[in-house]
């Protein structure tokens, strides 16, 4: 594909590096995944019990508050982040 648009050796040659940049960034993108639908109604459970717990709805939760919500989000993260969860 380079040597059809006529470019000069230098040109050519940073065309071949941005192209093996351009390659080796896209082969460490992170992939993805949707966390399962049991993994995303418990993360859902935990931040809302967080944040009623928060406003004083539910006072015997309320010291646990943040770590409520922090662990919904956790879960969300890892569920994301790792295979089959």
């Amino acid at each position: 594909m380079i040597g059809r648009l006529g470019l000069r050796d230098t040109d050519k040659r940073r065309l071949r590096h941005y192209e093996s940049q351009l390659s080796h960034k896209e082969m460490n993108k992170m992939k993805l995944n949707p966390p399962s639908q049991i993994l995303w109604i418990i993360a859902l459970i935990l931040g809302i019990l967080g944040i009623l717990a928060s406003m004083g709805v539910i006072a015997a939760l309320a010291a646990y508050a943040f770590w409520l919500v922090v662990a919904g989000w956790a879960l969300l993260l890892i569920a994301t982040v790792m295979r089959g969860m």
